[in-house]
């Protein structure tokens, strides 16, 4: 049986999104956002998230605000 407690999460607001203005909240684990607070890379710190979510976490621009704004990066 495991015996480990989930780890505690927390909510994060995001910057707001350069193209709509609005903020988002993204909740993550307690810990990879201390990692990431003290340097970790997003990527590395919340290895768990999407692209998408991290681009959120950093710049505040909502997935479909950066296809809106910039297209699809994978054209």
């Amino acid at each position: 049986m495991d015996t480990t407690s989930p780890a505690p999460q927390v909510a994060v607001t995001t910057p707001p999104c350069m193209n709509c203005g609005s903020r988002s909240t993204v909740i993550v684990d307690a810990d990879r956002l201390a990692s990431w607070q003290a340097g970790a890379l997003t990527q590395l710190a919340f290895d768990n998230l999407d692209a998408a979510t991290r681009e959120l976490l950093i710049s505040g621009i909502h997935p479909d605000c950066w296809q809106q704004m910039l297209g699809n990066s994978e054209e």
